[in-house]
């Protein structure tokens, strides 16, 4: 979702550069297809690509000709950087780096809303060396993390009367705001599916993303549910990450996150 987000945005800025394309490669795609698309091996020398970890991997290690295009990489940006460079992703990303040409002769930019002491211990693989290295805080140290007017509050039951707050909560919201635009975040793909089951089932409409679905499926939802103008999205950690829903009401997480 995000990479596709990504890619849009970058078509849009790119619309009257027309010697400068825009090329997506993700997960959950057909891979053939997309080495077919690219022809003679890999994006063009005036190409933004915009790819998710495993299938750039993929890309470079099995595609003949495609880590070649690479040799005169100019930029190489990681998005999310405190996840992407994580224990779940950091194999995946040394790969990758080894496929590319080395940090010196390439700008590399790392974006993140944290930046954990470890991050910045991992980065130094990604970046030149350390005197070559900006660090660059675009929100300042005595800034509040959520917006000062945000109201915020939890409330803690008990399990068998987990789902019936939930409901009371959302119906609630739905009664009062007939603009809304809800998206509820659940720990699991498959407490995503059950929840999203109950609620259509109960008469609640509502959309759901998770990693169970196909990429094609959850697409779909997130370009619906960001042009809806009222809607409930019920959603795994999938979305949780550098979403852009405009219009957002109400947020509401069950039970405890795991980050």
């Amino acid at each position: 979702e995000l990479s596709t987000q990504i890619a849009d945005e970058g078509k849009r800025l790119l619309q009257f550069h027309q010697n400068i394309g825009v090329t997506i490669m993700m997960g959950g795609t057909n891979a053939d297809k997309e080495r077919k698309q690219m022809g003679t091996g890999g994006p063009g020398p005036q190409t933004l690509l915009v790819a998710t970890p495993g299938r750039l991997e993929d890309h470079l290690y099995n595609t003949p000709g495609f880590r070649a295009r690479f040799n005169d990489l100019r930029t190489f940006v990681l998005d999310e950087a405190d996840q992407m460079l994580d224990m779940g992703f950091r194999p995946t990303i040394t790969k990758i780096l080894a496929a590319l040409p080395p940090p010196a002769t390439r700008q590399t930019l790392l974006y993140s809303a944290t930046v954990p002491k470890e991050m910045q211990e991992i980065a130094s693989r990604a970046l030149r060396p350390g005197d070559q290295q900006r660090f660059v805080d675009c929100v300042g140290e005595g800034a509040e993390q959520t917006a000062s007017k945000l109201e915020q509050f939890w409330l803690t039951v008990p399990l068998d009367s987990l789902l019936p707050a939930m409901w009371n909560v959302i119906a609630g919201q739905i009664a009062t705001d007939p603009n809304h635009k809800i998206i509820v975040f659940f720990v699991t793909a498959r407490c995503t599916q059950f929840f999203a089951e109950f609620f259509n089932a109960g008469g609640i409409p509502v959309m759901d993303i998770h990693s169970r679905k196909s990429q094609s499926a959850r697409t779909k939802t997130s370009e619906k549910f960001r042009d809806a103008k009222h809607a409930v999205l019920f959603t795994s950690d999938v979305s949780a990450r550098g979403m852009d829903y405009p219009d957002v009401t109400f947020v509401l997480q069950v039970g405890a996150p795991s980050s």
